[in-house]
Protein backbone atom coordinates (compact mmCIF):
# COMPACT_ATOMS: atom_id res chain seq x y z
CA UNK A 1 0.00 0.00 0.00
CA UNK A 2 1.29 3.40 -1.06
CA UNK A 3 2.65 5.32 2.23
CA UNK A 4 0.56 8.60 1.02
CA UNK A 5 -2.11 9.47 -1.34
CA UNK A 6 -1.27 12.38 -3.52
CA UNK A 7 -3.88 14.95 -4.83
CA UNK A 8 -3.71 16.48 -7.96
CA UNK A 9 -3.22 20.28 -7.75
CA UNK A 10 -5.67 22.70 -7.70
CA UNK A 11 -6.97 24.84 -10.71
CA UNK A 12 -4.03 26.91 -11.01
CA UNK A 13 -1.79 29.58 -12.86
CA UNK A 14 1.38 29.08 -14.30
CA UNK A 15 3.15 30.07 -11.02
CA UNK A 16 0.26 28.75 -8.32
CA UNK A 17 -0.29 25.41 -7.04
CA UNK A 18 -1.09 23.36 -4.26
CA UNK A 19 -1.65 19.72 -3.34
CA UNK A 20 -2.94 18.34 0.09
CA UNK A 21 -2.96 14.73 0.99
CA UNK A 22 -3.61 13.00 4.19
CA UNK A 23 -0.22 10.32 4.78
CA UNK A 24 -0.74 7.23 5.45
CA UNK A 25 1.98 6.33 8.15
CA UNK A 26 1.05 9.22 10.26
CA UNK A 27 -2.62 9.42 10.72
CA UNK A 28 -4.59 12.25 11.73
CA UNK A 29 -2.89 15.12 10.10
CA UNK A 30 -2.83 16.72 6.66
CA UNK A 31 0.45 17.74 4.90
CA UNK A 32 0.54 20.64 2.19
CA UNK A 33 3.15 21.30 -0.40
CA UNK A 34 2.57 24.36 -2.48
CA UNK A 35 4.14 27.00 -4.69
CA UNK A 36 2.74 30.52 -4.40
CA UNK A 37 3.40 33.83 -7.00
CA UNK A 38 0.20 35.94 -7.19
CA UNK A 39 -2.17 33.84 -4.37
CA UNK A 40 -2.38 35.82 -0.98
CA UNK A 41 -4.66 33.77 1.82
CA UNK A 42 -7.00 35.74 3.29
CA UNK A 43 -7.19 35.75 6.89
CA UNK A 44 -7.77 33.05 9.09
CA UNK A 45 -7.11 30.52 11.63
CA UNK A 46 -6.70 26.73 11.95
CA UNK A 47 -7.62 24.59 14.99
CA UNK A 48 -4.41 22.37 14.33
CA UNK A 49 -0.83 23.64 14.67
CA UNK A 50 1.06 24.29 11.72
CA UNK A 51 4.51 23.66 11.27
CA UNK A 52 6.66 23.80 8.15
CA UNK A 53 9.96 24.77 6.15
CA UNK A 54 10.36 27.16 3.48
CA UNK A 55 11.21 25.82 0.37
CA UNK A 56 12.20 28.26 -1.65
CA UNK A 57 11.93 32.03 -1.68
CA UNK A 58 10.52 33.91 1.12
CA UNK A 59 6.33 34.26 2.71
CA UNK A 60 5.63 37.35 4.77
CA UNK A 61 2.47 37.16 6.85
CA UNK A 62 0.56 39.05 9.61
CA UNK A 63 0.34 37.10 12.99
CA UNK A 64 -0.77 38.53 15.76
CA UNK A 65 -0.73 42.10 14.46
CA UNK A 66 2.79 41.96 13.33
CA UNK A 67 4.09 41.49 10.14
CA UNK A 68 6.81 38.77 9.77
CA UNK A 69 9.14 37.42 6.85
CA UNK A 70 10.04 33.50 6.20
CA UNK A 71 12.73 33.30 4.18
CA UNK A 72 14.31 29.74 2.45
CA UNK A 73 14.90 27.45 5.04
CA UNK A 74 13.30 28.83 7.93
CA UNK A 75 10.51 26.92 9.77
CA UNK A 76 7.03 28.18 10.35
CA UNK A 77 4.85 27.68 13.15
CA UNK A 78 1.44 28.83 13.62
CA UNK A 79 -0.36 27.88 16.94
CA UNK A 80 -4.08 27.23 16.79
CA UNK A 81 -6.55 29.63 16.61
CA UNK A 82 -4.13 32.51 15.94
CA UNK A 83 -5.24 34.61 12.80
CA UNK A 84 -2.94 35.16 10.26
CA UNK A 85 -2.40 35.72 6.36
CA UNK A 86 0.36 34.80 3.86
CA UNK A 87 1.98 35.81 0.94
CA UNK A 88 5.16 36.13 -1.74
CA UNK A 89 7.49 38.34 -0.30
CA UNK A 90 9.71 38.74 -3.63
CA UNK A 91 8.57 38.76 -6.93
CA UNK A 92 9.91 35.08 -7.32
CA UNK A 93 7.40 34.06 -5.43
CA UNK A 94 8.03 30.82 -2.35
CA UNK A 95 6.86 26.80 -2.26
CA UNK A 96 6.40 25.83 1.27
CA UNK A 97 5.91 22.82 2.51
CA UNK A 98 3.59 22.64 6.04
CA UNK A 99 2.15 19.59 8.19
CA UNK A 100 -1.67 20.43 10.10
CA UNK A 101 -1.36 18.45 13.47
CA UNK A 102 -4.54 18.46 15.75
CA UNK A 103 -3.50 20.09 19.29
CA UNK A 104 -4.63 15.84 20.20
CA UNK A 105 -1.51 14.58 18.18
CA UNK A 106 0.80 17.04 19.97
CA UNK A 107 -0.32 16.19 23.67
CA UNK A 108 -0.12 12.59 22.97
CA UNK A 109 3.30 13.13 21.29
CA UNK A 110 4.43 14.81 24.51
CA UNK A 111 2.39 12.95 26.90
CA UNK A 112 6.12 11.54 28.04
CA UNK A 113 8.25 14.12 27.72
CA UNK A 114 6.90 16.47 29.84
CA UNK A 115 5.89 16.24 33.13
CA UNK A 116 3.24 18.73 32.41
CA UNK A 117 0.46 17.46 30.03
CA UNK A 118 -2.07 19.22 31.55
CA UNK A 119 -1.72 22.06 29.48
CA UNK A 120 -0.63 22.20 25.43
CA UNK A 121 2.74 23.72 25.09
CA UNK A 122 2.90 26.75 22.23
CA UNK A 123 5.60 28.34 19.95
CA UNK A 124 6.99 31.29 20.92
CA UNK A 125 7.45 32.83 17.35
CA UNK A 126 5.67 31.86 14.05
CA UNK A 127 9.15 31.83 12.40
CA UNK A 128 12.14 30.45 13.66
CA UNK A 129 16.19 30.30 11.96
CA UNK A 130 16.96 26.50 13.32
CA UNK A 131 18.99 25.03 10.97
CA UNK A 132 19.70 21.53 12.43
CA UNK A 133 15.12 21.46 12.39
CA UNK A 134 14.48 22.65 9.51
CA UNK A 135 17.08 20.20 7.56
CA UNK A 136 15.23 17.43 9.46
CA UNK A 137 11.92 18.31 9.28
CA UNK A 138 12.08 19.56 5.60
CA UNK A 139 13.62 15.21 5.68
CA UNK A 140 10.52 13.97 6.98
CA UNK A 141 7.90 15.84 5.33
CA UNK A 142 9.55 14.60 2.29
CA UNK A 143 9.95 11.01 3.24
CA UNK A 144 6.06 11.36 4.13
CA UNK A 145 5.39 12.52 0.54
CA UNK A 146 7.98 9.79 -1.73
CA UNK A 147 6.38 6.52 -0.46
CA UNK A 148 9.87 5.10 1.47
CA UNK A 149 10.54 1.69 1.98
CA UNK A 150 9.79 2.04 5.37
CA UNK A 151 7.08 3.15 7.35
CA UNK A 152 9.38 3.09 10.47
CA UNK A 153 11.59 5.30 9.20
CA UNK A 154 9.00 7.86 7.99
CA UNK A 155 7.24 7.72 11.10
CA UNK A 156 10.08 7.90 13.54
CA UNK A 157 11.54 11.02 11.76
CA UNK A 158 8.57 12.98 11.94
CA UNK A 159 7.76 12.21 15.30
CA UNK A 160 11.00 12.89 16.80
CA UNK A 161 11.60 16.12 14.64
CA UNK A 162 8.16 17.26 16.19
CA UNK A 163 8.92 16.48 19.53
CA UNK A 164 12.32 18.16 19.10
CA UNK A 165 10.68 21.24 17.66
CA UNK A 166 8.05 21.44 20.85
CA UNK A 167 11.33 21.09 23.28
CA UNK A 168 13.45 24.13 21.54
CA UNK A 169 10.76 26.18 21.15
CA UNK A 170 7.90 26.03 22.74
CA UNK A 171 6.55 27.27 26.68
CA UNK A 172 3.86 26.11 28.28
CA UNK A 173 0.98 27.39 28.07
CA UNK A 174 -2.59 27.19 29.35
CA UNK A 175 -4.82 29.38 26.81
CA UNK A 176 -3.63 30.45 23.39
CA UNK A 177 -2.97 34.19 23.66
CA UNK A 178 -6.04 36.13 21.71
CA UNK A 179 -8.50 34.48 24.09
CA UNK A 180 -6.03 35.20 27.68
CA UNK A 181 -5.94 39.06 26.22
CA UNK A 182 -9.90 39.12 25.20
CA UNK A 183 -12.47 40.31 27.83
CA UNK A 184 -15.29 38.54 28.64
CA UNK A 185 -17.85 39.86 26.38
CA UNK A 186 -15.58 38.85 23.45
CA UNK A 187 -15.46 35.09 24.84
CA UNK A 188 -19.10 35.51 25.56
CA UNK A 189 -19.79 36.99 21.56
CA UNK A 190 -17.69 33.95 19.73
CA UNK A 191 -19.53 31.29 21.67
CA UNK A 192 -22.89 33.00 20.64
CA UNK A 193 -21.37 32.62 16.95
CA UNK A 194 -20.32 29.41 17.35
CA UNK A 195 -23.67 27.92 18.80
CA UNK A 196 -25.33 30.09 16.04
CA UNK A 197 -23.17 30.01 12.87
CA UNK A 198 -25.39 28.95 10.14
CA UNK A 199 -28.22 31.31 10.64
CA UNK A 200 -28.17 35.07 9.45
CA UNK A 201 -27.63 36.18 12.77
CA UNK A 202 -27.40 40.30 13.40
CA UNK A 203 -25.42 42.79 14.45
CA UNK A 204 -28.00 43.87 16.87
CA UNK A 205 -28.71 40.16 18.57
CA UNK A 206 -24.99 40.03 19.16
CA UNK A 207 -24.78 43.11 20.70
CA UNK A 208 -27.86 42.19 22.98
CA UNK A 209 -26.53 38.83 23.87
CA UNK A 210 -23.34 39.98 25.45
CA UNK A 211 -24.67 43.76 26.51
CA UNK A 212 -23.02 46.28 24.84
CA UNK A 213 -24.07 48.70 22.26
CA UNK A 214 -23.29 47.70 18.80
CA UNK A 215 -20.72 50.39 17.57
CA UNK A 216 -18.83 49.90 21.22
CA UNK A 217 -19.15 45.94 20.04
CA UNK A 218 -17.66 46.41 16.88
CA UNK A 219 -14.62 48.37 18.11
CA UNK A 220 -14.06 46.04 21.03
CA UNK A 221 -14.39 42.89 18.78
CA UNK A 222 -12.29 44.06 15.70
CA UNK A 223 -9.59 45.10 18.70
CA UNK A 224 -9.67 41.58 19.73
CA UNK A 225 -9.83 39.14 17.48
CA UNK A 226 -8.30 40.92 14.38
CA UNK A 227 -11.92 40.38 12.71
CA UNK A 228 -15.03 41.89 11.99
CA UNK A 229 -17.60 40.06 13.21
CA UNK A 230 -19.11 38.88 9.76
CA UNK A 231 -14.88 37.91 8.98
CA UNK A 232 -15.42 36.05 12.22
CA UNK A 233 -18.44 33.73 11.43
CA UNK A 234 -17.25 33.16 8.01
CA UNK A 235 -14.06 31.36 9.11
CA UNK A 236 -16.33 29.21 11.38
CA UNK A 237 -18.43 28.10 8.75
CA UNK A 238 -15.36 27.37 6.86
CA UNK A 239 -14.21 25.19 9.89
CA UNK A 240 -18.21 23.51 10.17
CA UNK A 241 -17.63 22.46 5.91
CA UNK A 242 -14.43 20.96 6.83
CA UNK A 243 -16.18 18.96 9.32
CA UNK A 244 -18.76 18.05 7.25
CA UNK A 245 -16.68 17.27 4.60
CA UNK A 246 -14.77 14.44 6.80
CA UNK A 247 -17.52 12.85 7.52
CA UNK A 248 -18.09 12.12 4.20
CA UNK A 249 -21.13 14.82 3.15
CA UNK A 250 -21.02 16.02 -0.45
CA UNK A 251 -19.69 19.55 -1.26
CA UNK A 252 -23.23 20.51 -1.85
CA UNK A 253 -24.59 19.10 1.38
CA UNK A 254 -21.22 20.71 3.39
CA UNK A 255 -21.88 24.03 1.98
CA UNK A 256 -25.70 24.02 2.63
CA UNK A 257 -25.33 22.54 6.40
CA UNK A 258 -22.26 25.08 7.18
CA UNK A 259 -24.16 28.12 6.18
CA UNK A 260 -22.93 29.06 3.20
CA UNK A 261 -25.69 30.48 0.07
CA UNK A 262 -24.39 27.33 -2.14
CA UNK A 263 -21.04 25.65 -3.45
CA UNK A 264 -19.54 28.15 -5.28
CA UNK A 265 -20.07 30.29 -2.21
CA UNK A 266 -17.69 27.62 -0.11
CA UNK A 267 -15.45 27.45 -2.84
CA UNK A 268 -14.67 30.71 -3.38
CA UNK A 269 -14.02 31.51 0.15
CA UNK A 270 -12.78 27.95 0.89
CA UNK A 271 -9.85 28.37 -1.19
CA UNK A 272 -9.24 32.32 -0.29
CA UNK A 273 -8.49 30.85 2.86
CA UNK A 274 -6.56 27.78 2.56
CA UNK A 275 -5.09 27.75 -0.72
CA UNK A 276 -6.77 24.90 -2.36
CA UNK A 277 -10.29 24.02 -2.79
CA UNK A 278 -13.17 21.95 -0.97
CA UNK A 279 -12.69 19.22 -3.69
CA UNK A 280 -9.00 19.06 -2.87
CA UNK A 281 -9.52 18.16 0.73
CA UNK A 282 -12.75 16.07 -0.03
CA UNK A 283 -10.08 14.16 -2.57
CA UNK A 284 -7.41 13.76 0.16
CA UNK A 285 -9.55 12.59 3.02
CA UNK A 286 -11.71 10.15 0.95
CA UNK A 287 -9.75 9.43 -2.13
Amino acid sequence: MALSVPIAPIEQTEHDQARIWMPEAVNGIFLLKARFLHFAYKKHVHEEFGIGVIEQGAEKFEYQGEMHVAPASSVVTVNPEILHDGAAATDSGFQYRMAYVPAVFVQELLSEVFENTASLRYFSTPVTFDPDLSRRLLYALRLLEQNPDSILEAQSCFFQTTVDLFLRHTYPHHSSKNLLSNPAVIRHACEFIRARVTENISLDEIAREVGVSRFYFLRLFKASTGLSPHAYLMMRRLELAKHLIQQGKTLAQAAYNAGFADQSHLTRHFKAAYGFTPGQFQHAIHP
